[in-house]
């Protein structure tokens, strides 16, 4: 009787243990997965990847719910929804940041980096430390930088091969003041015509030219009213795919690999569908400038390294100068 009584507790005892051990992994979690892009967008792919890879990983432990179109609040409203903990992740374009990490500022430096695989080993490596170390002490977990391309520059003057063919050239920028300030220091003369009206400002002469990432000058149809484009890679747009670090943090390490994971290979997704995206645009309005130009970007960095300062203010000494260094010592491997 007693050793039976031993066998019903020693299965009493393992049942118990095997349901605890069920109701751990049972534990699911719900997450909104918000941005201010339409459907089908690049920061909509690495959100829509991000979720099927977690969810399939997690086998269903992990639920994403994908927000699009600012369907929860502008991006400002989402980081600090992010922030407050009553959103789990967005993607935040660059500079999106910056009212809660100054240093964010800096990764907006202007010529900053010249190629794609100059900008990927940075990010991913060194550079993007250094902002994810920044952010998370503000409550943002960086997970990946994903792709939205090169600003480069058209204009109805003139092939823009040195910085002194910039000048007196009426270009369009938007309405920031370290970017208002690169153009005057250009030598240009900068307007910060509302980007709806641009189409029209560049067509009728109120403006002669403008800077934005190749697939945008294509979608915008700005090759239509422009004779020169040149490659300058001035600025460098991105989008940061943030989770709330306090959900980040209550996660186990096998989880959060997951979640790191399924972050970048949605940033990779958009990175080898822009490169594509580009070539295919620039196939295709190519034949509608009278000439593409790709001028030596040295004279360019020379020529608004002055404006650094502005960025130093802003972003901190400390942080611009590190990432300056980094970028240095990518460029003498």
């Amino acid at each position: 009787m007693k050793k039976y009584n031993k066998f019903l507790f020693v299965l009493l005892l393992i049942s118990i243990l095997m349901m605890a051990g069920l109701s751990v992994h049972a534990k699911t979690y719900h997450w909104r997965f918000a941005h201010q892009s339409v459907e089908g967008s690049l920061r909509d792919i690495t959100a829509n990847t991000f979720k099927e890879y977690v969810e399939k990983e997690t086998d269903g432990q992990v639920i994403v719910d994908i927000y699009p179109n600012a369907t929860l609040g502008t991006e400002p409203e989402q980081v600090e929804s992010l922030q407050m903990g009553s959103l789990d992740l967005s993607v935040i374009g660059y500079g999106g940041l910056v009212n809660y990490v100054p240093e964010d500022a800096a990764t907006s430096l202007p010529f900053l980096f010249s190629s794609y695989e100059e900008v990927h080993a940075l990010l991913d490596g060194k550079v993007g430390d250094i902002i994810k170390e920044k952010a998370a002490e503000k409550g943002f977990e960086i997970l990946a930088f994903m792709e939205m391309g090169f600003c480069q520059m058209t204009n109805n003057v003139r092939p823009i091969t040195h910085p002194d063919d910039l000048a007196g050239v009426k270009m369009r920028c938007p309405n920031v003041s370290q970017f208002v300030s690169i153009m005057k220091q250009l030598g240009s003369n900068p307007s910060t015509l509302p980007y709806s009206e641009l189409y029209l400002g560049l067509d009728q002469g109120v403006v002669d030219g403008q800077f934005n990432p190749i697939n945008a000058i294509y979608e915008t149809k700005f090759f239509e009213v422009q004779d020169y484009l040149s490659y300058v890679n001035m600025l460098y747009a991105f989008g940061y795919v943030i989770m709330n670090k306090g959900v980040y943090d209550s996660l186990d390490p096998d989880l959060q690999k997951i979640v790191q994971e399924g972050a970048y290979k949605g940033a990779v997704k958009t990175r080898e569908m822009l490169q594509e995206v580009e070539e295919n645009a620039f196939a295709k309005m190519k034949d509608s400038f009278k000439e593409v130009s790709y001028p030596e970007l040295e004279p360019f960095r020379t020529k608004v390294a002055p404006v650094y300062d502005e960025f130093r203010e802003l972003a901190g000494k400390e942080v611009v100068d590190e990432i300056l260094e980094a970028v240095a010592e990518y460029r003498k491997k």
